[in-house]
């Protein structure tokens, strides 16, 4: 296959996803117009569904926690439905954290890389190598090729 037929084949496939697209938002619109209250109605079920649930687990929660001072913290099975798990938690400032990691030298920093590379092109530190690299783009209006 030459790039004149990859390209032909390329606005074809092209042409296709716009018209399947097209056809999919045009039963959407049919399908919000014909159901579209009911589907509010019942998105909003749904929605009041989840706040309930949510406000259920929180006073699940409590009651197990609850339970589990109450006893003194020594079963942590206070329910066969509910059990108590102690995780470790942290609480640091950001700030003083990132400082305590470049003091110990540490690998727990994350790389910003957007924001390292726009820095690195503008001052070239010895660490980059910059290059050039060809890239490809292609037209978005591939219809005279159909």
């Amino acid at each position: 296959m030459n790039l004149e037929q990859a390209i032909k084949n390329l606005a074809g496939s092209r042409a296709l996803v716009a018209n399947e697209a097209e056809a999919v938002a045009a039963i959407k619109a049919q399908i919000q117009e014909r159901y579209g209250e009911m589907l509010e109605n019942a998105k909003g079920y749904l929605d009041t569904a989840k706040a309930d649930m949510a406000d259920d687990e929180s006073r699940v929660r409590e009651l197990a926690l609850e339970r589990y001072v109450e006893e003194g913290k020594k079963n942590k099975k206070v329910h066969p439905a509910a059990s108590i798990r102690t995780t470790t938690t942290l609480n640091y400032n950001t700030k003083e954290a990132v400082t305590w990691c470049i003091k110990h030298r540490t690998q727990a920093l994350d790389l910003n890389k957007r924001e390292f590379e726009k820095v690195a092109k503008v001052m070239e530190p010895d660490c980059v190598k910059i290059g050039a690299e060809d890239r490809v783009a292609i037209a978005t209006d591939l219809s005279k090729y159909l």
